[in-house]
């Protein structure tokens, strides 16, 4: 299925931002044309040791039947889901948040807190 030249971690996903968890959600904000893409890190099962990547190396990754679904958000709302991510952050609970960030910087687009344009 690929390569990796290093290994993809996907242990410390409850705790950080790892490479694993910003290449799959590289993925899904590029597969489903959004601008962010946040995915909880307990749905990342384990990691990719360096080498060779299977179909069986993805699906023990992400077991789990998901779709990817795109919704409209404004900045407060995002930031709400990221602080909610890292709300229990001691407690390694599934939620940290995996986060892919798409922007330009010819034609910024600045949100408030309140979601209003500037």
């Amino acid at each position: 299925m690929g390569e990796t030249e290093v290994d993809l971690d996907g242990e410390d996903v409850r705790k950080t931002e790892t490479n694993l968890g910003d290449l799959i959600t590289d993925i899904m904000r590029q597969a489903s044309g959004a601008d962010v893409a946040i995915l909880n890190g307990g749905g990342i099962r384990t990691s990719i040791k360096k080498g060779e990547i299977k179909v069986k190396d993805v699906y023990s990754v992400l077991p789990f039947d998901n779709y990817i679904v795109a919704i409209k958000l404004i900045g407060r709302e995002i930031k709400e889901a990221l602080e909610h991510g890292v709300s229990a952050i001691e407690k390694e609970e599934g939620r940290f948040p995996q986060v892919s960030v798409s922007y330009s910087l010819t034609h910024p687009l600045l949100i408030s807190a309140r979601g209003s344009k500037r």
